[in-house]
């Protein structure tokens, strides 16, 4: 117990320190088309209806879609799309293979429909490579490119919202 607060106030201090250089190097452009987006939720019971939205409203295959799920405990036979905390290591280095891809790849869209805030989204939406980011209206606004507040049940209202803003800044 000990080691495991240890490593998050390692990750807090890395996340501290680290902060502005993340938001200098963000590019702040809006994708000219969307090919890949990086979606990152915490409730797996949400997800597939999430994706149903993304794919009708913004008019993306599934296959240009990265989901990522965030959740406090992963087992060993869970997906490997599941992060949890043990996916970070000491002083926010990513350990598990899958992520480390994902940090490699440059997304048009990075998506957080996380309904709580947390270090290790918070980690993570610093370190990806994305044109946009965009998040909800209660997280903290310089993580994020655009921020569209509405209630976290309302899925349809949001992804609409999206498409809207994304035909705007085109």
């Amino acid at each position: 117990m000990i080691l495991k607060s240890l490593k998050r106030r390692s990750n807090q201090i890395f996340l501290k320190n680290n902060y502005d250089s993340f938001i200098k190097n963000s590019q702040k452009q809006a994708p000219a088309q969307l090919n890949s987006v990086l979606l990152i939720t915490d409730h797996t019971e949400n997800s597939e209806q999430i994706l149903s939205y993304l794919r009708a409203d913004l008019d993306i295959s599934a296959s240009n879609i990265t989901h990522l799920v965030f959740s406090e405990n992963k087992v060993k036979n869970d997906s490997e799309h599941i992060l949890c905390e043990k996916d970070f290591g000491w002083y926010g280095k990513v350990d598990e293979g899958f992520l480390k891809k994902v940090l490699t790849n440059k997304y048009d869209l990075l998506i957080n429909q996380s309904k709580i805030e947390n270090l290790y989204t918070d980690l993570l939406v610093l370190q990806v490579k994305a044109d946009l980011k965009v998040g909800f209206g209660l997280e903290q606004s310089a993580n994020y490119d655009l921020l569209i507040q509405v209630q976290n049940s309302e899925t349809a209202l949001f992804t609409s919202e999206l498409k809207k803003y994304l035909e705007i800044l085109k």
